[in-house]
């Protein structure tokens, strides 16, 4: 190899070493910003297989990472699929790694606690308004409406003013 061509793979894997050291990525997002800064495709495949073989660079390891960490932030299946498309995970690896890590259980819990928060911040007694609002909310964190609705029935149970009847008509 030329000097000048040693010190590009050197800077690009310098620059590669950084985006990792700040958070974990996806190839996708490696190889874009790596391209994108000018550096020649070729070279940058060249980065990429090393940063894998050295275990720095692992879209199975990220993916795993990222729905974890979703899951903390509240998101539901739906928005941690997008996130991870977005990211350049690909379908079928979004897919398998949500099957794989996604934590059904605490999804429960977190829909729970999102529906008893919005619910309890509702005025007595509620009505259908109020009831598709939260739906409205909720669904946009990634969460089904029908799965929402059931926990607003489980809620509602344990509310003095609130008529589950009075949200049966909002989804």
């Amino acid at each position: 190899m030329c000097p000048e061509t040693d010190r590009q793979r050197s800077l690009a894997l310098k620059r590669a070493l950084a985006m990792l050291a700040y958070r974990s990525r996806s190839e996708k997002e490696v190889v874009s910003d790596l391209e994108r800064k000018g550096f020649q495709h070729k070279l940058v495949g060249e980065v990429i297989e090393q940063l894998h073989g050295e275990g720095y660079l692992d879209d199975d390891r990220f993916a795993m990472q990222l729905i974890e960490s979703c899951q903390e932030a509240n998101k539901g299946w739906t928005r941690i699929y997008t996130e991870l498309r977005k990211r350049g995970i690909k379908r079928d690896r979004a897919e398998e790694s949500l099957n794989a890590h996604y934590d059904e259980r605490k999804a429960e819990e977190t829909l729970e606690y999102l529906v008893r928060e919005s619910m309890g911040n509702l005025p007595a007694p509620p009505g259908k308004v109020d009831f598709a609002s939260i739906i409205r909310k909720i669904s946009r964190m990634g969460f089904p409406p029908s799965s929402i609705m059931n926990a607003m029935h489980l809620a509602c149970r344990e509310m003095e003013h609130c008529e589950q009847s009075d949200f049966l008509d909002s989804g």
